[in-house]
């Protein structure tokens, strides 16, 4: 077997751009389209739904935990379904499950309270089971050597998507109230999804594992394969170690993402449409500063890059805690915008390095599932915080332990590959 570094000569093994990387970063362009519209939008829509009833917010919070609970049991187990055959079918229907969710959410009306509920819960769980369906490929795609290039290259090209999909939103919600821009622009995020979704689908077709069994696999047979996986844990400590790492800054960022439209409204007094146009900024700047950042990884390393993003990390939480001009939307926005998605690139081009590729969906289900967790234990601590001393500053600084500490846990994971990519094995078998 030959050696693997977590720093790679960037020209080093085949090319890494081909068709197949192509057709997997067009899912990528699809899916970004729902990531960049709804999650900003619907708490505002929902609160129309409830019509002024009190507590809102704890109504909404309840909601986002129940679909967090629901999507994570959810991911593993038909990640495991998916490894034993017919992942790209089960990716169509997670597909499929999200766009008709979302295209729900326009026609709710004042008082549809369990319909608003159903369609949140349902987009929200398809996504992120689509999301690790999808991102199972990239170890069945990717060499060693340009695992960061590939992950941050579809990153790169879902923010195209997600720039596609609020160019289309803004023109269509542009001097409307804000209840009627947010619906209108979910129906854009739906419609985008599904029309690019299918010709993605068709590009992965090739690339999708064959059937492993003879007969198809139960939810009886997926348990027992998790189970056993969590039992043998010591089997796979190290990329155990690097999901520790990854719930830690991840709690980091899903808190930010989770706070600044509330947060821009209730500092600056930004409109809906403000809003939209500071996730066009970040678009435009995350794409080309997350293929920047895939090609320094390969280049210095995927540990010390991603060290490097949590150095920016911090700058924007502080400026985000200490900022008050009028300009600071525009600077706070610029600066998650070099690391945000580049961040979640790395981490992912990392994840793929430590897991068994013939189990690959599986793994990025326990992904899903630590993703899930931070999402509702970063944003706790920052409610906790800020209800204890009565600071927003004091939730947005206590992050930074979250950012520090996944940042030292980090450097104890070691990034050599313990399985190869279908790639690496065919590079070895030649030479």
């Amino acid at each position: 077997m030959r050696a693997n570094t977590d720093a790679a000569p960037v020209g080093a093994g085949p090319a890494w751009l081909d068709r197949r990387v192509a057709g997997w970063a067009l899912y990528d362009v699809a899916s970004s389209s729902y990531i960049a519209i709804v999650p900003l939008l619907f708490p505002l829509l929902f609160a129309t739904v409830l019509d002024g009833a009190p507590r809102a917010d704890a109504h909404f919070a309840l909601l986002g935990a129940l679909s967090l609970v629901v999507a994570g049991v959810a991911a593993p187990l038909i990640g495991a379904l998916a490894d034993r055959g017919r992942l790209l079918t089960w990716l169509a229907a997670a597909t499929a499950v999200c766009c008709a969710a979302c295209a729900a959410m326009p026609s709710l009306r004042t008082g549809d309270v369990l319909f608003a509920s159903l369609a949140f819960v349902a987009a929200q769980c398809g996504y992120t089971v689509a999301m690790v369906l999808y991102e199972s490929f990239l170890p069945r795609l990717a060499t060693a050597s340009a695992m960061a290039r590939v992950s941050a290259f579809g990153w790169a090209a879902g923010l195209c998507g997600g720039l596609l999909a609020l160019a289309i939103a803004l023109a269509v919600a542009r001097g409307r109230p804000d209840a009627e821009a947010a619906a209108l622009a979910i129906g854009v995020a739906a419609v985008v999804f599904a029309l690019l979704a299918l010709p993605a689908l068709g590009a992965l077709r090739g690339i999708a594992p064959a059937r492993l069994a003879s007969r198809p696999a139960t939810l009886r047979d997926a348990w027992r394969t998790i189970v056993d996986d969590l039992r043998g844990w010591r089997r796979h400590r190290n990329s155990a170690r690097f999901l520790l790492a990854y719930l830690l800054i991840n709690d980091a960022s899903v808190t930010v993402v989770f706070v600044v439209s509330l947060f821009m409204r209730s500092t600056f007094g930004t409109t809906v449409e403000g809003l939209l146009l500071l996730v066009l900024l970040y678009n435009v700047i995350a794409a080309p500063a997350t293929l920047a950042w895939g090609r320094v990884a390969d280049r210095i390393g995927l540990k010390l890059a991603i060290h490097l993003n949590l150095v920016v990390w911090i700058a924007g939480i502080l400026l985000m805690a200490y900022a008050r001009d009028d300009r600071m939307p525009w600077l706070i926005v610029a600066t998650f915008a070099l690391v945000m998605a580049s961040t979640n690139a790395l981490c992912r081009a990392l994840y793929a390095r430590l897991v068994p590729v013939e189990r690959s969906a599986q793994f990025f289900g326990f992904n899903a599932i630590v993703g899930r967790v931070s999402a509702a234990l970063g944003p706790a601590t920052y409610a906790a915080v800020t209800t204890w001393t009565g600071s927003s500053v004091a939730g947005l600084l206590s992050l930074l332990a979250f950012i520090v500490a996944g940042g030292v846990v980090l450097v104890f994971v070691d990034t050599t590959p313990v399985v190869v990519s279908m790639d690496d094995a065919r590079e070895e078998a030649q030479t």
